[in-house]
């Protein structure tokens, strides 16, 4: 019982800035409780496992990728006008959430760029056609 409180706090301490919902020790708890008992060593060294990105690695890493497309993009020829962000949303994806945050650090929507969801087929073909027609 006191590993498993020690576990969850160092846990906590981990992620103590994840986002949206915050990982708490009460979570982690909870989170470790919804197994049995006997799975419970197992998911402590699952825990143990996980390699954890802060917010701000993760903008750094976004910026920096998407900094790396955008100069292929541009390079080619097309301009800010012609370029659509898609998010592809499945179950429990993070999709939305990391085009969102890349959208608002680098203002791209401000330089012109699109931003739709996949399963839009409607706004797709009519922004695709409006590109080809300029």
């Amino acid at each position: 019982m006191l590993v498993q409180s020690w576990v969850c706090w160092r846990v906590a301490q981990r992620f103590r800035d994840y986002e949206p919902i915050p990982v708490t020790f009460k979570s982690i708890k909870k989170w470790l409780n919804q197994y049995n008992k006997s799975d419970h060593k197992s998911l402590i060294l699952l825990l143990n496992k996980v390699i954890y990105r802060t917010k701000k690695e993760t903008v750094e890493s976004l910026r920096r990728l998407n900094k790396e497309i955008l100069g292929q993009l541009l390079g080619s020829g097309l301009n800010f006008k012609n370029i659509i962000y898609m998010q592809i949303d499945k179950a429990a994806s993070s999709s939305p959430v990391m085009l969102n945050l890349l959208r608002d650090v680098e203002r791209l929507e401000r330089r012109g760029c699109l931003f739709l969801d996949s399963k839009d087929v409607r706004s797709i073909f009519d922004e695709t056609s409006k590109m080809g027609e300029r």
